[in-house]
This record gives C-alpha cells, sequence and structure tokens, in this order.
C-alpha cells in the first residue's frame, strides 16, 4: 500500500481560517492577525495577496458562489465584503 504525504503550500505564518476553490482551478485562502485574502492559481506553490480594499484583514470565512463568480469574505471587525471578479476589488 502506497504512502499519502502532506506538502506545504507556501502559506507560512499565517493563521489560515478557510480556503476556497473556484471554478477556474484557483484556491482561495484567508486568515487572522492581518493575514487576509490570498490566492493560488498554481494549485498552492504560489500566492498573491487580494487584500485591496478591505478595511480589515481580518477574515474568518470565504464563501465561492459559482453560478455568478461571487467571493464572499466574513471579517471579524467590518463585516461581510462581495467581489464580483475573484478577490481583485472588494
Amino acid at each position: 500500500m502506497g504512502q499519502d504525504f502532506w506538502t506545504s503550500c507556501n502559506l507560512n505564518n499565517i493563521l489560515i481560517t478557510d480556503i476556497e476553490s473556484d471554478d477556474f482551478g484557483n484556491i482561495y485562502a484567508c486568515g487572522f492577525l492581518g493575514a487576509g485574502i490570498f490566492r493560488s492559481t498554481d494549485q498552492g506553490l504560489n500566492w498573491i495577496n487580494l487584500g485591496s480594499g478591505l478595511i480589515s484583514q481580518n477574515v474568518f470565512s470565504l464563501k465561492y458562489i459559482n453560478d455568478e463568480n461571487i467571493l464572499y469574505a466574513g471579517t471579524t471587525d467590518s463585516g461581510l465584503y462581495k467581489s464580483t471578479d475573484l478577490g481583485e476589488t472588494w
């Protein structure tokens, strides 16, 4: 029987609170302590910060709505945010 291995996705020193994926193969991760929201287009090898436009960088949840390509982000201290362009703007 083969072995299963876990590999790091290069989001070190961030308290990740939620992950989500979209219909295009992108992965999103969010976190506390000023982490914000990140997107990977290459299965977690590289990440870009999507936090521009968010008042709070303490994000605890993400939800992707596939029929409309909408991404929602819930923060701890400034409410709910909506992006209609997969996190480019909020």
